[in-house]
């Protein structure tokens, strides 16, 4: 529900930067958004919510007089990730019907090397990320979705809390 209030915030009013952290966010195994698996169901799901947010965006664009830029989807990396792992881990579910790997990782790429607010490293690393997810066997690009959608379990069993485990 808050990506929706976030979403149209800016076209209500002035929205501010707060620095200072004032609260915390708990990932456990029933977070909704931030689950211990990979689910390809689940992220048709994250693709949907997003797509709807997009239709958000140029409704209220529309009703404030303003124009939004054709395609938001497919110039936004982030939701390029999940939309790819969404194709490669349950095509059936997945929402865009007319969606192929190869245009997605050549978006993703294009949009993360050139077109995101990304340091260096992090732009490689995704480059290389949407490749793998797109290209490489079943388990590797798996596991390569798993460091994505769950970013808890990045670390080995060893180092985690045993509230991550």
């Amino acid at each position: 529900a808050d990506g929706y209030l976030v979403t149209a915030a800016p076209f209500y009013g002035t929205v501010a930067a707060i620095e200072e952290p004032l609260g915390f966010y708990r990932i456990h195994g029933a977070n909704a958004w931030a689950p211990d698996v990979v689910d390809g169901a689940q992220l048709s799901r994250f693709v949907q919510h997003e797509l709807a947010k997009y239709d958000l965006v140029t409704a209220l664009a529309t009703a404030n007089g303003l124009s939004a830029a054709r395609h938001l989807d497919m110039n936004d990396h982030n939701h390029l990730r999940y939309r790819v792992a969404s194709l490669r881990l349950d095509p059936r579910s997945h929402p865009v019907a007319d969606d192929r790997r190869w245009h997605l990782a050549w978006r993703g790429i294009v949009q993360t090397l050139f077109h995101s607010d990304l340091d260096a490293r992090r732009r490689l690393i995704f480059a290389v990320w949407f490749a793998t997810v797109s290209f490489a066997p079943r388990p590797v690009a798996r596991r390569a979705i798993l460091l994505l959608v769950a970013p808890q379990r990045r670390r080995p069993p060893w180092r985690r809390r045993p509230d991550q485990l």
